[in-house]
């Protein structure tokens, strides 16, 4: 797994709590969508938050994002 450095990590947990100026958060978006570490890490946030919260976990298994978007063919 590559690291990500802390500026991007910051990024991140300020566009969770909404905090995130607009350009930035536009910026970010993309990088997770082309960046399986930063994924991975918002995941793990994601799940731990949730946990914290008391709410209901349920684990997708491996795989089940990217068989949903083949099966939605290309976004255009």
């Amino acid at each position: 797994m590559t690291d990500i450095d802390d500026r991007l990590k910051e990024q991140l947990s300020a566009w969770l709590d909404g905090e995130l100026p607009a350009d930035e958060a536009r910026f970010l978006q993309r990088r997770l969508d082309n960046d399986p570490a930063l994924r991975a890490q918002f995941e793990r946030w994601q799940l731990a938050s949730a946990c914290l919260r008391g709410q209901p976990v349920r684990l997708m298994p491996p795989g089940f994002a990217e068989r949903v978007q083949s099966g939605l063919g290309p976004v255009s």
